[in-house]
Protein backbone atom coordinates (compact mmCIF):
# COMPACT_ATOMS: atom_id res chain seq x y z
CA UNK A 1 0.00 0.00 0.00
CA UNK A 2 1.04 3.82 -0.62
CA UNK A 3 1.48 5.46 2.53
CA UNK A 4 0.43 9.08 0.44
CA UNK A 5 3.33 11.50 2.18
CA UNK A 6 2.84 10.43 5.06
CA UNK A 7 6.55 10.61 6.36
CA UNK A 8 6.06 14.60 4.82
CA UNK A 9 2.94 15.31 6.67
CA UNK A 10 4.80 13.72 10.02
CA UNK A 11 7.52 16.70 9.53
CA UNK A 12 5.40 19.44 8.92
CA UNK A 13 3.44 18.56 11.96
CA UNK A 14 -0.11 17.50 10.64
CA UNK A 15 -0.37 14.43 12.20
CA UNK A 16 0.03 13.09 16.50
CA UNK A 17 -1.80 16.22 17.54
CA UNK A 18 -4.39 16.77 19.96
CA UNK A 19 -6.34 19.94 20.69
CA UNK A 20 -5.83 20.72 24.47
CA UNK A 21 -9.34 21.39 26.27
CA UNK A 22 -10.17 24.78 28.60
CA UNK A 23 -10.49 23.48 31.69
CA UNK A 24 -12.59 26.58 32.56
CA UNK A 25 -16.04 24.66 33.05
CA UNK A 26 -13.90 21.27 35.05
CA UNK A 27 -16.10 21.57 38.56
CA UNK A 28 -19.30 23.28 37.16
CA UNK A 29 -20.77 25.28 34.55
CA UNK A 30 -21.45 28.67 35.82
CA UNK A 31 -25.47 29.55 36.53
CA UNK A 32 -27.42 31.58 33.39
CA UNK A 33 -29.91 33.10 35.71
CA UNK A 34 -33.02 35.14 34.55
CA UNK A 35 -34.52 36.09 37.60
CA UNK A 36 -33.34 39.40 39.17
CA UNK A 37 -33.29 39.37 42.21
CA UNK A 38 -31.55 35.90 42.38
CA UNK A 39 -28.93 37.04 39.86
CA UNK A 40 -27.98 39.94 42.44
CA UNK A 41 -27.48 37.46 45.35
CA UNK A 42 -25.93 34.65 43.14
CA UNK A 43 -22.13 34.47 43.76
CA UNK A 44 -20.23 33.71 40.72
CA UNK A 45 -17.21 31.90 43.23
CA UNK A 46 -19.42 29.72 45.53
CA UNK A 47 -21.25 26.33 44.55
CA UNK A 48 -24.69 26.31 43.17
CA UNK A 49 -25.18 23.98 46.59
CA UNK A 50 -24.19 26.87 48.50
CA UNK A 51 -26.00 30.12 46.86
CA UNK A 52 -28.80 27.55 47.16
CA UNK A 53 -28.43 27.28 50.79
CA UNK A 54 -27.88 31.48 51.36
CA UNK A 55 -30.95 31.86 49.65
CA UNK A 56 -32.44 29.39 51.98
CA UNK A 57 -33.38 26.70 49.72
CA UNK A 58 -31.93 23.75 49.01
CA UNK A 59 -30.74 21.88 46.11
CA UNK A 60 -31.45 18.60 46.34
CA UNK A 61 -34.55 18.01 48.24
CA UNK A 62 -34.53 14.06 48.71
CA UNK A 63 -32.13 13.98 50.84
CA UNK A 64 -34.43 15.12 53.15
CA UNK A 65 -36.78 12.77 53.00
CA UNK A 66 -34.73 9.64 53.24
CA UNK A 67 -32.83 11.41 56.66
CA UNK A 68 -36.12 11.87 58.13
CA UNK A 69 -37.43 8.18 57.29
CA UNK A 70 -34.53 6.50 58.31
CA UNK A 71 -34.79 8.33 61.94
CA UNK A 72 -38.13 7.21 62.93
CA UNK A 73 -37.77 4.79 65.90
CA UNK A 74 -38.84 1.15 66.01
CA UNK A 75 -42.71 1.78 65.32
CA UNK A 76 -44.38 -0.14 63.15
CA UNK A 77 -45.20 1.47 60.15
CA UNK A 78 -48.20 -0.41 58.91
CA UNK A 79 -51.93 0.90 59.25
CA UNK A 80 -54.48 -1.10 60.60
CA UNK A 81 -57.45 -1.95 58.69
CA UNK A 82 -59.02 -3.89 59.94
CA UNK A 83 -59.77 -5.07 63.20
CA UNK A 84 -58.49 -9.06 63.40
CA UNK A 85 -59.92 -11.10 66.32
CA UNK A 86 -57.37 -12.93 68.37
CA UNK A 87 -57.07 -16.79 68.00
CA UNK A 88 -58.28 -18.96 70.15
CA UNK A 89 -55.64 -21.43 69.52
Amino acid sequence: MVKHGRAKKRRAGRTGRTKLKNGNYRIFRPATIKDPVIKAMWDQRRSPAANMETLGLRLSTGKDVLASSSKQSGECKAIELYDIPASDI
